[in-house]
């Protein structure tokens, strides 16, 4: 009888120390699931770069800004129609779009905001960075050579019409994204970059960073308000 309990005995040990060990297991497994999803909740509520490049002493995002929410987790509006991005301009309402409503051109040139989404308190830059004032633009510019010869630098080195392409010594990579009217209609994809800012002219529009295929020069046009641009970020 002895010789069957010891076994006995030392099987019972043996699955409880299993047991132990596999609960301390299932218990590390619940742990590391529940971070893996405390960090993917708060990537989703909080925007996120991808990609920036350091010219002087600014930091720029490399690509254009192609988030769909706010910082709170709020959706941005997709205005798709001609009508509701007409509404959302004059009802001075957040919106974005895709150049021609084309996800395709998402993915190479970004989303198109209008200035209502850009300084919306609830903030489209990612934590640690700001949508660019002229001012910040001008310095860029100032320290790739001046208005003159920036625009060589800062253009993609592909994309644009009639060679219209530049050297893109400052890695900033600007696109041809075009832009949409207020009222709703595209243009000039492949030929013009404009680059929102948050700053207002005399006479309620934007400055706007413009790159042209046709010139090496960087300038600012007056946009307005409803209008549909790329934007780039600058580092806090």
């Amino acid at each position: 009888m002895k010789v069957l309990l010891l076994p006995l005995r030392k099987v019972i040990v043996g699955k409880l120390r299993f047991i132990d060990t596999f609960d301390h297991k299932l218990l590390d497994m619940k742990k590391i699931f529940l971070l893996l999803m405390l960090t993917l909740i708060s990537s989703c509520a909080q925007n996120e770069t991808k990609g920036e490049v350091k010219i002087g002493n600014q930091i720029w995002t490399s690509k254009n800004l192609e988030v769909e929410q706010f910082n709170n987790g709020d959706k941005i509006p997709e205005a798709k129609t001609k009508e509701e991005w007409d509404l959302a301009s004059k009802n001075k309402t957040s919106a974005w779009c895709y150049y021609d409503n084309d996800k395709k051109n998402g993915l190479k040139y970004g989303k198109l905001y209008n200035w209502y989404a850009i300084t919306d308190p609830r903030g489209i830059a990612p934590k640690g960075w700001h949508i660019p004032s002229k001012e910040d633009w001008i310095k860029l510019s100032s320290y790739l050579g001046g208005d003159s010869i920036a625009g060589d630098k800062m253009k993609s080195t592909s994309g644009w019409d009639v060679s219209g392409e530049g050297n893109n010594e400052s890695g900033f990579n600007g696109l041809p994204g075009g832009f949409r009217f207020d009222y709703g209609e595209f243009g000039n994809i492949t030929g013009l970059g404009f680059f929102s800012s948050t700053t207002e002219t005399p006479i309620s529009s934007i400055e706007v960073l413009t790159l042209d295929y046709g010139t090496s020069t960087t300038f600012f046009a007056p946009f307005g308000k409803g209008f549909g641009m790329s934007v780039r970020c600058i580092k806090d």
